[in-house]
Order: structure tokens, then sequence, then C-alpha cells
């Protein structure tokens, strides 16, 4: 073939040693060539790694943004009770956020898929949960932070006892604590300094932007 270039342009007849010159220079220009594709094809596959992860964490932000909201309403709910309330009416109204509670949790195991620990107990065996099918689970965290302490806030709305005041303030106090607990594991799987890093690694440049 580079014969047949070389002659097309009625140039000197090649050399055994130009030639393999020429051909020494042609393979390094295609391992170049390799080394740049592997290279360019590797940041593009960072890039959108970290867009992924991204858009990830701004769905999860949403939804930590919304549940929060919940759990202070469930905490100024708590705050609200008296020695003189109707302990059934607020027990009604104490199912109301449970719902709540329960759709967070369900919507959370949209981003944690392998969240199997449910929040309702199994009559037939104490101190057990039931999933889908009947299966029996053990009441125990799951190594997730954010939705344990999440269905516990769920445990400590659901279990108190509106006829006792001293009841009444130990949920207080324990919603308060778990929703401490919570926030800490949302900043921990949100890692605001990765997203940090990853903005300023990966955002186009453009003119006039600081380094």
């Amino acid at each position: 073939m580079l014969s047949s270039i070389w002659n097309f342009f009625h140039l000197p007849p090649i050399g055994a040693e130009m030639a393999l010159h020429i051909d020494l220079a042609s393979a390094f220009i295609a391992m170049l060539a390799l080394i740049f594709s592997i290279w360019t094809w590797r940041h593009q596959t960072r890039i959108r790694i970290a867009a992924m992860r991204m858009q990830r964490d701004n769905d999860l932000i949403r939804w930590i943004d919304s549940v929060i909201d919940t759990i202070v309403e469930v905490e100024f709910f708590l705050r609200s009770w008296t020695s003189s309330v109707d302990a059934a009416q607020f027990a009604i109204r104490r199912d109301g956020y449970l719902a709540k509670l329960a759709a967070a949790i369900d919507k959370g195991r949209l981003y944690f898929p392998t969240f199997t620990r449910d929040f309702i107990e199994a009559e037939s065996e104490p101190g057990s949960n039931v999933v889908g099918g009947g299966r029996q689970l053990p009441l125990h965290k799951f190594q997730l932070p954010l939705l344990d302490d999440l269905v516990e806030i769920y445990d400590v709305t659901k279990d108190v006892d509106f006829q006792s005041e001293a009841a009444v303030k130990k949920a207080q106090y324990d919603l308060i604590t778990k929703k401490r607990d919570f926030v800490v594991s949302a900043q921990s799987e949100v890692e605001p300094e990765r997203r940090l890093f990853a903005e300023r690694k990966y955002r186009p440049n453009s003119r006039g932007s600081h380094p």
C-alpha cells in the first residue's frame, strides 16, 4: 500500500532502511491514536458515571427534603399534645402522619432496592417482620442508616401512648434524636464533598469562569 502511494506521486524508490523508519513511524502514530482513543473513552465514561451519580443525588435530595418536612410535622404534632386532649382523636390524627411516613419509606426503597426491612410486625411471631409473600424477617438494621432511621421514627410515632404524659415526652425526645440521626445519615449518603469535587472536575469551562 505504501509503495503504491509512493509510486503514484512518482517519488524515488524507497530504500529498505527508509521503509523501516516509515513503518516504525506509522506504528508509533497508530499506537498514539489507540492510546488517545482509550483515554477519551475512559474520560467520557467517568463523566457519564459522575452525571448519573449527580442525578441520583439530586433526586435523593428532593426525597430527603420531603421526608424532613414530614418528620417535622410529626414532631410538632407530638408537641401539641396536652393532658386534656382526647387520646382516641389524637391517635386518629397520628394515623395520618403514619401514612405519610410509610409512603416516604416505600419511596425510599426506589433509591435503596436492597432494603427489605418492614415496619409491620408479624402477629404469629413477635419480634419479626412480614415482607412480600408472608416471609418473616428479623427486626434488625440492614446497614442502610437512612431508611433504618426512618423506620425507627415510624415505630416511635406508632407506639406512643397518648394517655401517658411520660410516654409522650419520651416519644418527643426519641423523635428529635432520631431526626438528628436521619439528617446525619442523609449528609453521609449524599456526600457533599464528592458532589462539589465532581462539579468542579467535570464542569465545562466557560469564558469568564474561575479555575
